[in-house]
């Protein structure tokens, strides 16, 4: 294939964008959209090279993923050995489990959907600390070409080119269309999906054939056009909403303009594009998109992203290792000869078995945490055996329709009991699975544990607009709370406790049917006769209301002040990241309504873990100096029985008293 000095160029652009955006530039606001000119160019460079072997008589299937692999495994399992060396030094334990599954999931092809899995959305505070995290493009790439190219060559080889061109461009248009479906109705985040993806693959596709022609004229304005719109889209805000989207569209659409444009030499984008500098970044876009982030990402998680000599260093360290790359690696590995079987056992299966190895050696021994110390290697084991103790626990926080699991399943406390609840809520009612498991031992008491994920369940609201549902209603929620109270109505349950993080439902958000007027006062009211409902519901039933209020949740500042020390090798036991003092933590509406609840349903049982965790005028944020804290708004499994014994001493069993 004759080789073009101009997509060189394009990948610079493309490559300076996204090292420019993730280097945190203000004004490249979304440099991500770099990706998407890559994933043209990719589609339109392969299709040529099947293309042109198929019609020279050269074409193999094994040849081609040959070329491919030692193309771009041998830099990229470079970087996987440097990510181990620096998260093995920096990354606390929880931390380097997530980076050895993304190992495993990188070499298995498959990081596009394990960083959906695990992430809120592409650059959003959890994504920026994942060491391999823009491997996610590289494993679409894969994805397609693992079926593209044989789907290809099958097709030229039975139906013939041009029916081959207009089957390529009939795919195309309806992976377009899904797209753009899916962008606009998806509740759910598409960013590293390969399905929605895969058309900008599919454009560069098409154009390979060579049917798209343009005058030498339209290619001078078109390229001007097309260069300037993704530099333009590249410097604005509000692109990455449901990305892909339409901007998505218009990028693809330029950068295959820039490439068609390209083919006349005597443009002036093509005289740009193919000047010496571009072409020389663009030669080495492949080791600079895989060496610039790994250093990002670890500023990140040592907050010190911000430090400007610490990010200039990075930057230029990993420029410098990105052309010694390329010259060192890249170059000389890609033309290696050898045949397909050793190629993958060599590049692919052994890597794959060398992270599982690692992943599984990691499992048992619970991600090494003697890295840090043995202060924290002790957190962290205590940490892990109660959250064995704790069992079922995270299959019983849904965010989906309930019935995955038994009740048995998701039953704990007395294993011969005399009594037995319900317990419902969000992640917040989960989250106290061993603080009221101590409880209930004690009472002989069964709890029945279903939570659904940032969900108040309380009978005939509906969440608008709410965490990942935007300008809609959450129906999960609403679903799975009539099914929870159809369950109390229907069952005998001695009592029905319900869990939430109250204070966050104090919002205009909180609605009675998706048409209603929206505001705090009316969100108030409807709190206020939805509690109600709820208390009749139960008492109806036999069972007694039972309130668990929230913690007092992780302070500003107090997970970096640990990380900190963690990291640094410094003890954390001297109460330095702990809150000074707070005499009362604040009070929310809630609390009121509770107390004037307690009036109008007497048997109504109020649960506060602050009685314990905020006693002497002090809120806990370490037990026998381990933190409390699983995440931001969530006890860990130790210190929630801990905190459940605690509660036992100081405010005895509230399932032991005598209720009418």
């Amino acid at each position: 294939m004759k080789y073009r000095s101009d997509i060189d160029g394009l990948r610079a652009v493309a490559v300076t964008l996204v090292i420019l955006f993730h280097a945190g530039c203000s004004t490249i606001a979304s440099g991500f959209i770099g990706v998407d000119v890559f994933f043209v160019i990719s589609g339109y460079l392969i299709t040529r090279i099947v293309l042109g072997n198929f019609e020279s008589g050269k074409f193999s299937i094994s040849d081609f993923y040959n070329r491919r692999i030692w193309r771009l495994q041998p830099s990229l399992l470079v970087i996987v050995l440097l990510s181990l060396i620096i998260s093995g030094i920096f990354y606390l334990s929880d931390d380097f489990n997530t980076f050895l599954h993304s190992v495993k999931n990188l070499l298995f092809f498959t990081s596009n959907k394990y960083f959906s899995d695990v992430t809120t959305s592409y650059a959003s505070e959890d994504a920026n600390y994942l060491i391999l995290l823009h491997t996610w493009s590289l494993s679409v790439e894969w994805q397609w070409y693992l079926c593209f190219p044989l789907i290809m060559h099958l097709a030229l080889k039975y139906v013939g080119r041009n029916n081959t061109f207009l089957a390529c461009c009939a795919a195309t248009l309806l992976l377009t269309f899904m797209t753009i479906y899916l962008s606009l109705t998806s509740h759910t985040d598409r960013y590293y999906d390969f399905l929605s993806r895969c058309f900008e693959l599919q454009i560069g596709s098409c154009l390979a054939f060579g049917r798209l022609k343009i005058s030498k004229k339209g290619a001078h304005v078109a390229s001007v056009v097309s260069l300037l719109g993704i530099i333009a889209l590249a410097i604005k805000t509000d692109v990455i909403a449901g990305y892909p989207n339409g901007y998505t569209i218009i990028i693809v659409l330029a950068s295959g303009a820039l490439i068609i444009s390209g083919e006349h030499k005597q443009t002036l984008m093509s005289h740009l594009l193919s000047n010496r500098v571009l072409t020389g970044i663009g030669k080495r876009s492949y080791s600079l998109y895989l060496w610039h982030w790994p250093g990002l990402a670890t500023l990140h998680y040592l907050n010190m992203f911000s430090n400007t000599i610490a990010l200039t260093t990075v930057l230029c360290a990993s420029l410098l290792l990105a052309c010694a790359s390329y010259s060192l690696i890249e170059m000389p590995l890609r033309k290696t000869q050898t045949s397909l079987w050793i190629t993958s056992g060599l590049l692919i299966v052994l890597p794959l078995l060398i992270a599982t190895g690692i992943y599984e050696a990691g499992k048992k021994f619970e991600f090494y945490p003697w890295r840090f110390g043995s202060t924290f290697a002790h957190a962290v084991h205590m940490q892990n055996e109660y959250k064995q103790l704790a069992g079922n626990r995270p299959d019983c926080l849904t965010d989906d329709a309930e019935g995955k699991y038994s009740d048995e399943h998701c039953t704990f406390g007395s294993s011969h009991p005399t009594s037995k609840a319900f317990f419902i809520g969000d992640s917040n009612s989960n989250h106290y699975w061993m603080f009221l498991n101590v409880l209930a031992r004690d009472a002989g008491l069964a709890v029945t544990a279903r939570s659904t994920a940032t969900c108040l369940t309380l009978p005939g609201l509906y969440q608008y607009d709410w965490w990942i549902h935007h300008n809609t209603v959450y129906s999960q929620c609403h679903i799975n709370t009539n099914e929870y109270y159809r369950k109390i109505a229907s069952e005998h349950f001695n009592y029905v406790i319900i869990g939430e993080l109250w204070p966050m439902y104090v919002s205009d958000k909180i609605i009675n049917h998706p048409s209603d007027a929206r505001s705090p006062e009316l969100a108030k009211t409807r709190l206020d006769i939805a509690l109600r409902d709820a208390f009749n519901i139960i008492t109806k039933s036999g069972a007694v209301p039972v309130v668990m209020k929230e913690i007092f949740t992780r302070p500003t500042g107090y997970e970096s002040c640990m990380k900190e020390k963690i990291i640094h090798r410094e003890s954390y036991q001297d109460g330095s990241c702990n809150v000074p003092s707070v005499a009362v933590p604040p009070r929310s509406w809630f609390d009121e309504e509770f107390t004037a609840l307690k009036k109008d349903y007497p048997s109504l049982i109020v649960i506060d873990i602050k009685d314990v965790q905020c006693a002497d005028n002090h809120c806990m944020t370490e037990v026998n100096g381990i933190s409390v804290f699983r995440d931001v708004g969530h006890l860990n499994d130790y210190a929630a029985h801990v905190f459940g014994e605690q509660y036992l001493q100081l405010k005895g069993n509230p399932f032991r008293e005598v209720h009418p």
